[in-house]
């Protein structure tokens, strides 16, 4: 996605010591999804490796577009989040991160515009926002065809997440001012409720929303990667979240 290309792509700029917490599933069809969703995965999600230094470290900030390399380890959140959560990040990933205008994102790989194409994007939904209204505005969203909705926990959290395949865009001819190469598609619901400019980063690119209740505050999670890549992606990406971890 460029989603974050999101806010990413405000980037227009203006765009454990604790254990991995366990992540469950279960199954909750929304009446609407016409994409098959992908076999249920009953093994244990994948761990991250152990780094030698578990203390955590601040993501240094980086800018869009292309995400700037980082080291394997446990980091912070950013505080803006206002919630102090860790994660653990894998090698070959890098950050992108701009807290004046709140993106953040761990992504790799590249698009047409050697950009980054794979994201692991963290928001904090405003507090009007509830998770069955975010819910149904996702489903609703013209530009994606969803599959099943499912129940997830995450770092004892609970919340959902759906899995969707943006639709194909021809009309978008794409301006590498904006970040935007052609074909891809536009993400309306996150720009109604976060602001800013939501794209994705590749043509018909799989996604995933995530969206968690963490004591009252939504953490909302989007997942993008190229279409079929996704599965390889997800394996890496669910690796990290479950890595996640709320220190206070």
């Amino acid at each position: 996605m460029k989603t974050l290309i999101v806010s990413l792509f405000l980037i227009a700029l203006i765009l454990s010591s604790c254990s991995p917490a366990a992540l469950t599933t279960t199954p909750q069809p929304t009446g609407t999804a016409s994409l098959q969703p992908a076999a249920t995965n009953t093994s244990p999600p994948p761990t991250v490796t152990p780094t030698t230094d578990p203390a955590p470290q601040e993501f240094p900030l980086a800018g869009c577009c292309l995400a700037t390399p980082i080291d394997p380890g446990t980091y912070f959140l950013p505080g803006w989040m206002g919630l102090t959560f860790t994660v653990t990040v894998p090698p070959d990933w890098g950050v992108i991160r701009d807290d004046e205008i709140r993106v953040f994102a761990i992504a790799r790989g590249e698009n047409e515009l050697g950009e980054s194409s794979e994201f692991v994007q963290f928001n904090v939904m405003p507090a009007t926002v509830t998770l069955a209204d975010l819910q149904q505005d996702i489903l609703d969203s013209p530009e994606f065809v969803f599959g099943n909705t499912e129940e997830v926990t995450v770092a004892g959290f609970t919340g959902y997440r759906v899995d969707a395949q943006a639709t194909a865009n021809p009309n978008e001819i794409g301006n590498r001012d904006e970040h935007i190469a052609p074909g891809v598609q536009h993400i309306s619901v996150l720009e109604g409720i976060l602001g800013g400019f939501w794209v994705t980063s590749t043509p018909e690119a799989m996604v995933r929303f995530t969206a968690l209740d963490v004591n009252g505050t939504i953490l909302f999670i989007f997942f993008e990667a190229e279409n079929g890549q996704f599965s390889d992606f997800l394996e890496d990406a669910d690796a990290m979240l479950a890595s996640l971890v709320l220190v206070q």
